[in-house]
């Protein structure tokens, strides 16, 4: 009877828990969950650190959030052994709707005079999201803010984010930009190195989504650190979701890396509004003598690609290698996290991205959602502004109906303005009748009856089997 109790125990775990998911360490990085499940970033050492030398070093990772299960650790490792921490944020315990304090992960190494800082933000909501922005948030209203007011409607970042040079040198940066919008970029150099070109302009759209840009920076001859960003923003375009930048760094210095290989995926995290194949960009950067790589990929849920699991990717002696893949989603209204690990000799190195589909209806509900857990009796205004936007939204072109989304978000604007505090409807979904607040509440129960009928049956069914197979063994021993 105690292996049915157990089973019993653990079909329930199934069924009720849901595990959680990593994302890389990356800086302005928000992201929500559901409640009772787990979300983690992955510090990887050293290659978080910066440090791309040899040698055995300590290093400290801290976390400020109350949040996360980590507040200090002390790990010592050298060029030849990767070590990765996850960070986890729970969810447990915590309603729809709660947002953490903003947080801080910070490594930091005395020796190599280190000290290197990344922020975000995570909440709890029934609508995955993940979003890198280009503001930190100061409160947990800001964390909100975020989430529920940027789309991925874009992406750009650079194929190698620290390039390495030394003093006087040009160095070639290759800008990505991506998107399926119908959308007009312009694109704006922000450094104070000598580079070119100061300012460019890209279109996208679904038949042509994916740009390269090279710009061509001028080391400076005193060595050290410093920053080249391009600043993208999308022309007659109002929101947080209308710029982004891609921050890269330039290493200056009199003897480069000898050893080492970092890890790149493009996009980090874009948006469609059709499923349609969306292409990526993996680029490995090596130092030192030419290595062959294993790289691997995980999609979470599981979803078609063309990328091959191989063993016998060659990156000659300090170059780069580029693979493109695509990845097709077949659900609306999701998030796929995607993760690819590149390998060499025992050595690991991971890069992360998000994919996700129907982001301007998901923000709008998690939006909508929270005006009315604020106010119930703006339930019916809250309500009828995200049908009317709805209604106009699935059957317009993606990139066409940006002012549309504004005019959503302004009318919530003015309608969080009028909260007083009044207790939550309940969910609602656009388009869809009978998902006003009692509707729903009776359907969670209905959700919970069903789930423990289920339970029920399997505890019986497996105490039956259990009798039988009892019974076999005593009449077993009669004859024997």
């Amino acid at each position: 009877m105690k292996r049915v109790l157990v089973f019993a125990f653990l079909f329930c775990m199934v069924l009720l828990v849901r595990s959680g998911q990593g994302y890389r360490l990356t800086d302005n990085l928000y992201f929500a969950i559901p409640n009772d499940t787990i979300g983690c970033i992955d510090v990887i050492l050293p290659g978080d650190s910066g440090f791309m030398g040899m040698g055995e070093y300590e290093y400290i990772l801290t976390c400020s959030s109350n949040w996360s299960d980590l507040t200090e650790q002390i790990i010592r490792t050298d060029e030849n052994n990767t070590v990765r921490i996850p960070i986890c944020f729970s969810g447990f315990g915590r309603a729809d709707g709660d947002c953490s304090p903003p947080f801080t992960i910070g490594i930091s190494s005395a020796n190599l005079g280190i000290k290197n800082e990344w922020n975000g933000g995570v909440c709890i909501s029934k609508y995955p999201d993940f979003d890198i922005v280009d503001e930190t948030a100061e409160d947990e209203d800001d964390v909100r803010d975020i989430l529920d007011g940027n789309f991925d409607l874009f992406d750009i970042g650079f194929s190698l984010e620290r390039m390495y040079s030394e003093p006087d040198e040009s160095v070639i940066y290759s800008l990505l930009v991506e998107s399926y919008a119908s959308l007009t970029i312009d694109l704006n150099a922000k450094t104070g190195l000598s580079v070119t070109p100061t300012s460019e302009t890209v279109y996208t759209s679904s038949f042509y989504p994916f740009h390269t840009i090279y710009f061509t920076v001028q080391a400076p001859s005193q060595s050290g650190e410093y920053a080249f960003d391009v600043e993208a923003r999308v022309r007659n375009c109002e929101g947080i979701f209308c710029s982004k930048t891609a921050r890269g760094t330039l290493v200056v210095n009199e003897s480069l890396p000898e050893i080492g290989f970092s890890a790149y995926l493009f996009p980090k995290s874009i948006n469609v509004k059709n499923l349609e194949p969306v292409l990526y960009t993996l680029t490995i950067q090596n130092h030192g003598k030419a290595k062959i790589f294993s790289i691997r990929i995980d999609i979470d849920p599981v979803t078609t690609t063309d990328f091959e699991w191989r063993d016998d990717v060659i990156v000659f002696e300090d170059s780069k290698e580029t693979i493109n893949f695509t990845v097709t989603p077949d659900k609306v209204s999701s998030l796929y996290e995607i993760g690819v690990t590149v390998i060499y000799e025992g050595l690991e190195k991971k890069a992360s991205a998000s994919l996700s589909t129907n982001e301007m209806l998901t923000d709008a509900m998690r939006d909508a959602d929270s005006i009315k857990n604020s106010n119930s009796n703006l339930a019916g205004d809250v309500n009828s502004a995200l049908d009317d936007w709805y209604n106009s939204y699935k059957n317009s072109d993606y990139g066409a109906d940006l002012d549309d989304y504004t005019t959503l978000k302004d009318n919530f604007a003015d309608l969080r303005n009028q909260t007083d505090g009044a207790g939550p409807p309940g969910p609602y979904i656009p388009g869809e009748p009978g998902t006003d607040g009692e509707d729903q509440e009776g359907m969670g129960w209905l959700w919970i009856v069903l789930i423990i009928i289920i339970i029920v049956v399997v505890v019986i069914i497996l105490v039956i089997f259990f009798k039988k197979s009892k019974k076999t063994e005593e009449t077993e021993e009669e004859y024997f």
